[in-house]
């Protein structure tokens, strides 16, 4: 028995993120790849960050990926008319983000679209989990 509660507990589990929430990870993240010196993935966490520079609304929510209480990855997303349009998606490992790209695949594909802000490293893997 505690051998199965130990395996649930290191699933990765899908929650909704509050807005402001996702905005500090992200910016975490951010300044954790600066003082690692990794410029290049600053620079896109920054660029992420632009995308969470307006007031929320009731149609955008932010979706995340918890691994052992840290939260791994984040997506975006705003409803338009009846489509789920994905802004961003952003990890602090590149694992993460592919897992929650998976997910997003094994849901209604039809009425969720990428914006053309989303890196093209989320679409590749979008277009590998729908041939699966």
């Amino acid at each position: 028995m505690i051998f199965n509660l130990l395996i649930v507990s290191l699933i990765p589990r899908i929650v909704l993120i509050p807005f402001q929430t996702a905005k500090k990870a992200l910016n975490k993240w951010a300044y954790e790849a600066y003082a690692n010196d990794d410029i290049v993935y600053t620079n896109v966490l920054k660029t992420s960050l632009k995308h969470y520079d307006f007031n929320p609304s009731p149609n955008i929510g932010c979706v995340g990926l918890l691994n052992t209480d840290s939260l791994k990855a984040l997506v975006l997303m705003e409803k338009i008319s009846d489509n789920i349009w994905i802004w961003d998606i952003s990890c602090n490992d590149y694992s993460s983000g592919s897992l929650l790209v998976k997910a997003l695949v094994k849901t209604e594909t039809q009425k969720i679209c990428m914006m053309n802000t989303v890196n093209y490293r989320w679409k590749i893997a979008r277009l590998y989990y729908l041939d699966k």
